[in-house]
């Protein structure tokens, strides 16, 4: 059986479902203090559409990695 294709507009209203969260990329760096050596973490964070990015952020950072 064929697979059903979708149309444009289909597609448009996909995206602008989307568009209601923000991803953005945090990176947060961890120094070793046996070493000295620095370590980077990233992760891929969802905001809210009609967040504050400063105050999720903030939230954020006072989590554990």
């Amino acid at each position: 059986m064929a697979k059903a294709q979708k149309t444009f507009a289909s597609k448009a209203i996909k995206g602008e479902e989307k568009a209601e969260k923000r991803q953005i990329r945090l990176i947060r760096s961890i120094a070793d203090p046996n070493t000295g050596t620095v370590k980077f973490l990233d992760r891929m964070v969802s905001v809210p559409g009609d967040g504050d990015l400063d105050a999720h952020l903030a939230k954020l950072m006072e989590d554990k990695p």
